[in-house]
C-alpha cells in the first residue's frame, strides 16, 4: 500500500507494529519495586479505582488520591501522572500518587528506606523532647522537630496521633529517631505551590486567623500557608490593636493584596479583610441623610472637635463650637473615646467623605436650617427637646 506520496509504507506499518509489541513484552515483563517512580497514562477512571497504563503494563490507584477537598476529581482520561509502586497483585501493578502514602511501607524500616511518614502517638514527655509509639515500637522526638512553632506546653501534645519521618533507624529499631517538623514542610512546601498555581492577588478567600500581633493579625489560608493582614486592612474603622476585631481561630474573608518569594523560597502574602467587604460609603446614601439623628462613638479628641464614629468605617467631625451652643464645655471635655453621643448630620460630602455633626437641635428651634451636601440637597429638624437629649449626658445648657 502506497501512501499519500506514492511510497509503499507496508514496511513502516510493520516496524511501528514490531516496536509496540516489543514495548509491550518489555512492560509485562519488567519487574518494579515497592517505591519505584513510574510515569503513567490514565486510560479509565473507575467508580474507586482509577487504571493506569506503564508502558504496556496496566495499574491501578484509589480514585480519592485525586480528589480535591471537596470531592473533585483533578483528572482525564490521557492524562500523564507520576506514581509509586506499592506492591504487585495478580499481574496487576497497585500504584499511589505520592511517595509519602503510608502504603509504601509495611514496617518502620521500609518508612526509613522510603522517607515515608509513619503515624504515631505521643505517648510522654522526655528529657528534650518526646516518646512516641508507632507499629508496636517506642522512638524519640526532639522537642524542636515537633512542631514549627515554638513550644510552651509540651504536656499538650500526650496522647496525640501526628504523622512522622523517621530521621534515624539504627540497632534493628532499638534507637528510633523521628520528626514532625519535616512532614509539616513537606506538606507546606506543596500547598506553596499548589497556592502559587491556583491563586493570584486580588481574590478573595476564607482563611482562619492564627496569631494576632500589635502591628496585624495572620490567617491560615491552606495548612501551612499564612498570610498577614495588617492592622490597617483589619476593618474600616480605625483599630488601636487587631484584636479590637479579630481573634485566634474566627474564620474570615480576606483579599490578596501581593504574594511574594523571598530569597529562601517562603512566600509572603499580604491579605486585607476590609477589602473583602463592601465598603461602607458605598452604600451610606441610602442609610444617612442630612438632618438625620445618631448614636456615634468618640474615635478621638483633637483640638478641633470630636470625630465621632456614625457606623464601622464612616466618620464625621463634631467641632468644638458645637459644645459652647448646647453644652457645659467642660463636661464635654471630660468626655474619653469610646463613650457615645447622640449627634445630627449637618453636611454630608459622599464624594469626599466627609461629614459635619452637631448636636440634635430643638424642634422649636427656629433658627435650626439644613444644610446642603456635595451629594444633593437636605433639611433636617432635630427630634425631641435639647433637655431630652442630653439628659444621659448629664449636660446642660448654656445660659
Amino acid at each position: 500500500m502506497r501512501d499519500m506520496f506514492g511510497d509503499d509504507d507496508s514496511q513502516n506499518k510493520k516496524d511501528d507494529f514490531g516496536a509496540l509489541l516489543e514495548q509491550s513484552i518489555q512492560g509485562y515483563t519488567k519487574s518494579y519495586g515497592k517505591g519505584d517512580k513510574v510515569t503513567a497514562e490514565v486510560v479509565t477512571l473507575g467508580k474507586d479505582e482509577v487504571f493506569v497504563n506503564i508502558g504496556g503494563r496496566d495499574g491501578m490507584v484509589p480514585r480519592s488520591e485525586f480528589m480535591d477537598a471537596s470531592g473533585v476529581l483533578n483528572l482525564q482520561v490521557g492524562d500523564q501522572v507520576t506514581l509509586y509502586v506499592v506492591k504487585s497483585q495478580d499481574g496487576l501493578l497497585v500504584l499511589s500518587a505520592k511517595a509519602s502514602s503510608k502504603a509504601l511501607s509495611d514496617t518502620l524500616e521500609d518508612a526509613f528506606d522510603f522517607e515515608t511518614p509513619v503515624e504515631g502517638r505521643v505517648t510522654e514527655v522526655v528529657n528534650g523532647g518526646f516518646r512516641v509509639s508507632m507499629m508496636g515500637k517506642s522512638a524519640f522526638c526532639p522537642i524542636s522537630q515537633m512542631d514549627v512553632k515554638p513550644i510552651t506546653e509540651p504536656e499538650s501534645y500526650i496522647d496525640k496521633k501526628f504523622d512522622f519521618l523517621i530521621s534515624k533507624f539504627e540497632q534493628g529499631g532499638r534507637n528510633i529517631v523521628v520528626s514532625r517538623r519535616r512532614v509539616i514542610d513537606m506538606e507546606k512546601l506543596e500547598n506553596q505551590g499548589s497556592f502559587l498555581d491556583s491563586h493570584k492577588v486580588g481574590e478573595v478567600l476564607s482563611g482562619r486567623v492564627t496569631r494576632i500581633e500589635n502591628y496585624g493579625a495572620f490567617v491560615e489560608l491552606l495548612p501551612g500557608i499564612e498570610g498577614l493582614v495588617h492592622i490597617s486592612e483589619v476593618s474600616w474603622s480605625r483599630l488601636q490593636h487587631p484584636s479590637e476585631a479579630l481573634e485566634v481561630g474566627q474564620q474570615v474573608s480576606v483579599k490578596i493584596l501581593k504574594i511574594e518569594e523571598d530569597a529562601l523560597g517562603r512566600l509572603k502574602i499580604s491579605l486585607s479583610r476590609k477589602q473583602a467587604e463592601e465598603d461602607p460609603w458605598e452604600q451610606i446614601g441610602k442609610e444617612l441623610t442630612v438632618g438625620s439623628i445618631h448614636t456615634a462613638k468618640i474615635r478621638s479628641k483633637e483640638r478641633f472637635g470630636f470625630l465621632m464614629e456614625i457606623k464601622p468605617g464612616v466618620v464625621g467631625l463634631l467641632p468644638k463650637s458645637a459644645f459652647r451652643e448646647v453644652a457645659d464645655e467642660r463636661e464635654m471635655e471630660k468626655k474619653n473615646p469610646g463613650e457615645t453621643l447622640k449627634v445630627q448630620i449637618q453636611n454630608l460630602n459622599t464624594l469626599e467623605k466627609k461629614i459635619s455633626l452637631s448636636f440634635p437641635r430643638d424642634q422649636e428651634d427656629s433658627s435650626w436650617q439644613g444644610f446642603t451636601s456635595s451629594g444633593g440637597s437636605g433639611s433636617g429638624k432635630g427630634l425631641g427637646t435639647l433637655a431630652d437629649q442630653f439628659k444621659n449626658l448629664s449636660l446642660t445648657k448654656k445660659k
